[in-house]
């Protein structure tokens, strides 16, 4: 992350071309958050109710949205960077990448699955707090808190999804 004379830029560079691209683009959306793997790059960002002014405010048409940028070379993949907005008011708090999916925790507690080529797989609303998430292969593992604190001491507790399974828990 780069500013520049008021011009925000990503730039991620491999040290190995050869099967992978770099990426460079001007931050226009302010994304803050990250998640990459071997696959691509999923960046979101927040809309803050203090940071809109009056007429958005009045208008309320700008969303949060995520950003999905593949990272394997062009000659080997025919996948595009997608964009996608959020809902009204609900902001991506954690993203993970898999094999061949992509998800972000908002903060309204959905987790919302999307293909790398960007349709919506499966949205999960979610009762607990979610505090991390991580993709390995077709699996999505959360750590939510379970319960109020007990004796100064925080309990947590993890899930394991499975894609081939539609994304129902396996562990």
């Amino acid at each position: 992350y780069k500013e520049n004379n008021g011009v925000k830029t990503i730039t991620i560079n491999f040290s190995d071309i050869s099967n992978k691209r770099n990426i460079s683009f001007i931050n226009t959306e302010d994304y803050i958050i990250g998640a990459m793997n071997e696959i691509g790059l999923l960046l979101g960002n927040h809309i803050e109710e203090e940071n809109l002014d009056a007429y958005e405010k009045e208008d309320r048409r700008k969303t949060s949205s995520l950003l999905f940028k593949p990272i394997l070379n062009k000659t080997m993949n025919l996948m595009l960077d997608w964009k996608k907005d959020l809902p009204q008011d609900e902001n991506p708090v954690l993203l993970a990448i898999g094999s061949d999916w992509c998800c972000a925790y908002t903060s309204m507690s959905f987790l919302r699955i999307y293909s790398i080529f960007g349709s919506e797989k499966i949205t999960l609303s979610l009762s607990n707090t979610v505090i991390a998430i991580t993709g390995y292969e077709n699996y999505l593992a959360y750590v939510y808190i379970s319960c109020l604190p007990l004796s100064n001491s925080q309990q947590l507790r993890f899930k394991i999804l499975d894609e081939y399974k539609m994304f129902n828990e396996v562990s």
